[in-house]
């Protein structure tokens, strides 16, 4: 889950300052890699890097990003491996004149489509299929940028949040279904482009509203003003990724007219209705847990306490990409106050069990402090099924351990060590993401229902 932001200045600033205070509120969708391109009077300014944005841009990097318009763009590798030739964002030349894109998301069965188009001539610097985009925009036939953006994503099939910087223009587009989160923000004389909603907080302006699924959105510095370009192609189901609600988003950011935080709260209070124990008190796994945990103890009326203490210099195992460093950082990244837990029953409530070794691994700290029993309580269904939308599960097919069981709740019980396990169900899921509203969502991570096909 990669973190993208555009932005534009009416004014006279230079807007890098601001790319990076949004990357840095969009940090938690990928730490590996970060990229900032900027434009100003015609020349542009990059810089890309390896880890964290604050690595990436230190040293008065910002200082020679000039310009009124820019994209930035936090990675999380989904395609392609984590490598500076990978990090974002991606060039490519459109009738002689250079453009940068930076995306979110996932594309399918792109491989031959990749050959094609190297046939045509097109030499790949990357292996991302990001810039498969920029080959098809290369190769179009289309006089306009807007027009050769839509036709190159006419091609492809699979998911994305898409911006693109091309002659000081800001272009943002979302791919039909929405799977993936756009949102546009105004204000201190300028219009931006994110991934989420806290961008806009950070930068304490406006957020407008969503970027519709299949809308392309133009920001031109001339007019000073966004316009939208409605995408031709025939509309599809809007398919959202439910796991957003549950991991990715930041819980301060607003999407589909829902708050993060108050949709884990209510998954929690369901998730206590559906799986009630008798415990002597509610404990997070920080932070991913939180606020669903504090859902189920004010319905449950247990007290939470903050048993668990999180190292917030470790960043969040999920999105690690190498295995080995996965484990050795739950070792540093969480300890237990073990006189809050000694003889106590806990529900331990977390957002998801995808490997399990995050949960195994909290479960025997709990052990070593004493606790009597641990109840496991997870605000999301089993996680049955790979995603193949922009989420790295797919690399990782036999480490699922739901998957592995079968889906089977005892099997999964036993191997992570907990005396109770529950999971909320999809159905109440989904009421609490849509609230009064009516959704629909992707689910296939747990329901197996794959919306755009895979093979």
């Amino acid at each position: 889950m990669c973190g993208i932001i555009g932005a534009v200045s009416r004014e006279d600033n230079n807007v890098a300052p601001e790319i990076y205070a949004g990357l840095w509120s969009l940090q938690h969708r990928g730490k590996e890699s970060a990229g900032m391109v900027t434009y100003d009077d015609g020349k542009l300014e990059f810089e890309r890097g390896m880890g964290t944005v604050e690595t990436v841009f230190g040293d008065n990097i910002l200082s020679r990003l000039c310009g009124k318009s820019g994209i930035g763009h936090v990675r999380y590798s989904t395609a392609g491996e984590s490598s500076l030739t990978n990090a974002q964002p991606v060039s490519g030349y459109f009738q002689g004149e250079q453009f940068w894109l930076a995306h979110n998301g996932n594309l399918v069965r792109y491989m031959d489509l990749r050959s094609t188009t190297e046939k045509n001539g097109y030499a790949f610097q990357t292996t991302i299929d990001t810039e498969l985009i920029a080959a098809l925009i290369h190769l179009s036939k289309c006089a306009d940028f807007g027009d050769a953006l839509e036709d190159a994503l006419s091609k492809v099939e699979g998911t994305y949040a898409l911006i693109a910087l091309y002659r000081g223009q800001v272009f943002g587009v979302r791919d039909p279904t929405g799977n993936r989160p756009l949102v546009i923000g105004k204000g201190r004389g300028m219009t931006i482009l994110a991934s989420e909603s806290a961008a806009c907080d950070v930068l304490a302006i406006q957020t407008l509203r969503d970027v519709e699924p299949g809308e392309m959105i133009v920001i031109d510095p001339v007019l000073g003003n966004w316009y939208n370009i409605k995408n031709t192609r025939v509309s599809a189901p809007e398919k959202f990724c439910i796991f957003e609600y549950v991991y990715f988003l930041r819980p301060d950011s607003k999407f589909l007219g829902r708050r993060a935080q108050s949709v884990r709260e209510q998954m929690g209070r369901y998730l206590w209705h559906e799986h009630p124990v008798h415990a002597d008190m509610v404990i997070p796994v920080p932070d991913s847990g939180n606020f669903a945990a504090f859902g189920l103890s004010k319905e449950s009326g247990l007290p939470t306490e903050m048993a668990l203490f999180r190292s917030h210099y470790v960043g969040r195992t999920f999105i690690e990409p190498l295995g080995k460093k996965r484990s050795s950082h739950l070792r540093i990244k969480f300890n237990v106050i073990p006189e809050i837990v000694h003889d106590k029953r806990v529900v331990l409530v977390d957002d998801s069990i995808v490997r399990a070794s995050v949960m195994r691994g909290v479960i025997e700290l709990l052990r070593l402090a004493g606790a009597k029993e641990i109840h496991v309580r997870i605000s999301c269904p089993p996680y049955l099924h790979p995603c193949y939308y922009g989420i790295d599960t797919y690399r990782v097919k036999g480490e699922l351990i739901a998957k592995r069981h079968g889906g089977d709740i005892e099997m999964i019980r036993r191997e992570i060590g907990a005396d109770s396990l529950g999971y909320l169900s999809l159905e109440k899921l989904k009421q609490a993401v849509s609230g009064k509203n009516s959704f629909d969502f992707c689910d296939a991570c747990f329901s197996g229902n794959y919306h755009i096909p895979i093979k």
